[in-house]
């Protein structure tokens, strides 16, 4: 009798990326609180009371995320950068 073994990749955990109080382009791991890492298309990005001031960030390049959720008191805003595309 043979045995059969599966052995499946885990599956990675979807994160939450807060924004830092900052202007760093979002495609930057020193946009985020963590400051370690990009999102990925798993991840969300969290825009809280983490902002002192209203905070305008470039894309900065292509970025594929899962979610962008917003629940701040300030105004933050994504501006345009040539030829990046930001998937939701």
């Amino acid at each position: 009798m043979a045995a059969l073994s599966v052995f499946a990749e885990p599956a990675q955990a979807q994160t939450t990326f807060i924004k830092a109080d900052n202007t760093t382009s979002l495609n930057l791991a020193g946009s985020y609180t963590a400051n370690s890492t990009v999102p990925t298309s798993l991840d969300t990005i969290q825009v809280d009371t983490t902002l002192t001031a209203s905070r305008t960030s470039a894309l900065g390049g292509n970025l594929s995320i899962n979610a962008l959720t917003f629940n701040a008191t300030q105004q933050f805003q994504i501006s345009n950068t040539a030829n990046a595309t930001l998937t939701i």
